[in-house]
């Protein structure tokens, strides 16, 4: 095989395996887009691991008066015994101030905490127990990984499960 035709056949499959594995430096901004669902989707399913690791070490939102940070969310899934699920809206979602240069960025969107039936099987019926809009910066360390950095919220309705 020449040089010419392992690269016709190498190329397509590098680009793919970019774009399989999640690489491909375009899509950056979607992956910080991603990033409220994945922690949603974490923190509902007791990914303690996985949702702490969409946290910076250093994150903090003091919005209310009280300060919460990876250790509060790190005692809060353990102690919630999965008692809530969290919900993301993708249609809320919003990338804004988006420098991929200076790795950092904003996102904008509005999460809801429904209480599970006992057990952890389905959702109660009716209201979310506490709908917030969130304003979160988001850095990108220095391995490559987008992660939240700093929080504002504000309760929407219900009452956060912290009080």
């Amino acid at each position: 095989m020449s040089n010419h035709a392992a690269l016709r056949v190498l190329v397509p499959v590098a680009i793919v395996a970019l774009l399989v594995f999640g690489l491909w430096p375009g899509d950056e901004k979607d992956r910080v887009g991603r990033l409220p669902l994945e922690a949603a989707l974490a923190f509902t399913e007791g990914d303690l691991l996985g949702c702490l690791d969409l946290f910076d070490p250093l994150f903090v939102d003091e919005s209310d008066g009280r300060r919460l940070d990876r250790d509060t969310i790190r005692a809060g899934m353990l102690g919630s015994q999965r008692r809530f699920a969290a919900r993301v809206d993708p249609a809320s979602i919003d990338v804004i101030d988006f420098d991929r240069a200076a790795g950092v960025a904003r996102v904008r969107f509005v999460a809801r905490l429904f209480r599970l039936e006992k057990g952890g099987a389905s959702l109660v019926d009716g209201p979310p127990e506490w709908e917030c809009s969130i304003d979160a910066r988001v850095r990108r360390s220095e391995s490559g990984v987008w992660r939240f950095a700093s929080a504002e919220h504000a309760t929407l309705a219900g009452k956060p499960p912290y009080r």
